[in-house]
């Protein structure tokens, strides 16, 4: 029996002399079965822990590990291996220790884990073994998604329907994943997070966690996850929208293959998949989050009550039109949409309601492209703030970003506002356009170096366009617009903080 947080030092443990009897499951996320030994721990209160091999003077130093449920001892009849773990260890025999975690058991349950070596040729010896619950000391510590992170191990086993840790350089997890259909793990190529360490980020109105996530797996499909973070994320996630709770936490999956430090609109096609469970450490200080994904990709945690857009808001301008102002827009790959909900403020801060434009895709799907518009014929100031809330046909909904009017159609493209200005992650260029036209921004550095373009379409009117200057080292730049026709080129300057 291991004892829970007992540690391990030296070698106390052999596999010298064990043999494999014809049904004995083994930790089968690798290769096939030489020789498990066997050992045994009753669950702790939150149902969260690590079983490491990394540790004390072991001379048998490539191992595998697996952590099962069942009662038959004999003919291991209801054995089912729960998660599992092949060279997740940073410290000895070039990382060929193993490090395997798990939740969601239960309380008081007695639970065993098999020790295995990777194939019947590598040697036996002696080792450490130990069991821990999970605590936020465990959970990596990553800040960047160039960081250093392990692929892990399966040593041509394509038929495993366990958990798999996915960890970093130094055996700390990132997430668990479970492919119900069986899979091979080394195939979950790349396992990244971002830690983001300044103010709470936003994307349109919508606050997301200070961690974000990138995994890759181009074979597999619906596919259970589980993210883990810090309760002091959440905690400053609920001071910037007071809405999130631990059980209302939701995941936006943004398509992509490459770890992006923060959300930004163009980087993909985003979509919300509700948590199935959450969970917490006994101390209180990590968490992690449950979910099933139909494929893999970039990840970012929010409130459910702030669902992305379910379609490409590829434009939104407005302009001042006699006595009354326009708006336009235009979307294409709406789904599941009802409408629009068109806004105004006179502040930037609160919002009316002046009315719901029907979406125009049938059904509220299509790959199509739509272009609509809404007449404000009573403006109520001279600048004045629109937003659209898109609703989903289940009553979710996400909010845009913000339209700025303040006189009369413009005359000449020209930049209106950069804000917020100073920025660290992203700013929003306030364009001004006298007609419908393909824009490219270009940003240059104190030297004129080029170093970030976008190209974009913009609208008769007032525009607000998102740029992602997360890439972008800190100092001043200057922004200038480039049209497709011949015009006048506006510039602009702001701060990367």
């Amino acid at each position: 029996l291991l004892t829970l947080g007992a540690g391990c030092s030296g070698a106390p443990y052999t596999n010298v002399g064990a043999t494999a009897s014809t049904n004995e499951p083994y930790p089968s996320c690798s290769g096939t079965k030489a020789s498990p030994i066997w050992f045994k721990f009753v669950a702790p209160s939150s149902g969260a822990v690590r079983v490491t091999l990394d540790l004390g003077t072991p001379t048998f130093t490539d191992s595998k590990v697996a952590i099962f449920s069942g009662t038959d001892l004999n003919g291991y009849t209801d054995f089912v291996i729960l998660s599992c773990d092949d060279d997740g260890g940073s410290v000895f025999g070039s990382g060929f220790e193993s490090a395997v975690f798990v939740t969601g058991l239960t309380s008081g349950t007695t639970y065993y884990v098999a020790v295995d070596k990777y194939n019947t040729s590598t040697t036996n010896g002696t080792f450490c073994i130990a069991v821990d619950e999970l605590t936020s000391s465990m959970i990596s510590s990553n800040t960047g998604c160039t960081s250093s992170y392990q692929t892990p191990s399966s040593n041509s086993n394509t038929t495993y329907t366990g958990w798999a840790p996915l960890l970093d350089a130094s055996s700390k997890l990132i997430a668990l994943v479970k492919n119900p259909a069986g899979g091979d793990v080394s195939l979950y190529s790349l396992a990244s997070q971002n830690i983001n360490g300044g103010p709470v980020r936003s994307s349109g109105g919508v606050f997301y966690l200070d961690r974000n996530f990138l995994i890759n797996n181009t074979s597999a499909t619906t596919v259970n996850i589980q993210l883990f973070y810090l309760n002091s994320e959440l905690t400053s996630l609920i001071a910037a929208d007071p809405g999130v709770t631990a059980s209302n936490l939701g995941v936006t999956r943004q398509t992509g293959t490459v770890c992006k430090n923060d959300f930004y609109d163009p980087n993909g096609v985003e979509s919300f998949i509700p948590q199935t469970s959450n969970g917490v450490t006994a101390a209180g200080l990590a968490r992690w989050i449950q979910f099933t994904t139909p494929a893999f990709s970039n990840f970012y945690l929010q409130g459910s009550g702030s669902l992305p857009l379910p379609l490409n808001l590829l434009a939104f301008s407005g302009y001042k039109e006699g006595n009354h102002n326009m708006l336009k827009w235009t979307t294409s790959n709406e789904s599941n949409n009802r409408g629009f909900e068109v806004q105004r403020s006179n502040d930037e801060v609160n919002f009316t309601t002046l009315g719901f434009i029907d979406t125009q895709a049938p059904g509220g799907t299509s790959i199509g492209k739509f272009n609509y518009s809404f007449m404000d014929m009573y403006p109520s100031g001279p600048i004045l703030y629109y937003r659209l809330k898109q609703m989903d046909l289940d009553g979710q909904s996400k909010l845009s970003p913000i339209v700025v009017i303040k006189g009369a159609k413009p005359l000449t493209l020209a930049v209106d506002g950069l804000f917020p200005n100073p920025a660290s992650t992203e700013i929003r260029v306030l364009i001004g356009a006298p007609v419908r036209d393909d824009v490219t921004i270009v940003v240059m550095d104190a030297t004129g170096r080029s170093v970030l373009t976008q190209k974009i379409s913009v609208e008769p009117g007032s525009n607000t366009i998102p740029l992602d200057i997360s890439t972008l080292t800190n100092g001043t730049y200057v922004l200038k617009l480039i049209c497709a026709a011949n015009c006048d080129i506006p510039v602009a300057r702001f701060a990367k903080q």
